[in-house]
C-alpha cells in the first residue's frame, strides 16, 4: 500500500518507502517460512518438505506473474501514446491494490492456519559411548 497512488507524474522516489519495506519483509519472512515447511515434519523428512515448499512458491510465483502480467495487459489495452502514461499509473496502482489485498489475507491465513501444536519435536538419539 505504500507504494499505491502513484500518478502518472509522480517521480520514483514515490516508491522508495514501498520498497524498502517489501524488501525488508521478504528477507525477514524467508527464515520462518522455511522453518515452519521443514518444522512440522519428521527430521526424516525434512528434505522432502524443503522441497515442496520451494515447488509450491515457484508456482505461487509463476501463476501471479501470469496472472498479473494478463490484468496489467488488459488494463493498457485501449491506450493510446497520448493516454499511455495514465493508463499505465492506473493499471500499476490497480495492481498494487490487488498484491496488497492477497498479502493481507495470506498474512491472517497463516497466523490462523499455523498452528504451534503442529511443530514436530525432534528429540536427538542417544550416542553410543
Amino acid at each position: 500500500m505504500l507504494m499505491h497512488g502513484i500518478g502518472a507524474d509522480s517521480s520514483w522516489t514515490h516508491l522508495i518507502p514501498g520498497f524498502a519495506v517489501a524488501g525488508a519483509g521478504s528477507g525477514m519472512v524467508n527464515p520462518p517460512l522455511a522453518s515452519t515447511a521443514v518444522g512440522v515434519v519428521a527430521p526424516r523428512d525434512a528434505g522432502m518438505a524443503s522441497g515442496i515448499n520451494t515447488t509450491f512458491r515457484q508456482v505461487g510465483i509463476a501463476t501471479a506473474v501470469a496472472a498479473l502480467g494478463s490484468i496489467f495487459a488488459a488494463k493498457l489495452s485501449g491506450a493510446t501514446a497520448a493516454t499511455l502514461s495514465t493508463h499505465y499509473a492506473t493499471a500499476m496502482n490497480d495492481l498494487l491494490l490487488i498484491t496488497a489485498i492477497v498479502a493481507a489475507v495470506a498474512g491472517i491465513l497463516a497466523s490462523w492456519l499455523i498452528r504451534r501444536q503442529d511443530f514436530v519435536v525432534h528429540v536427538p538419539e542417544a550416542v553410543p559411548a
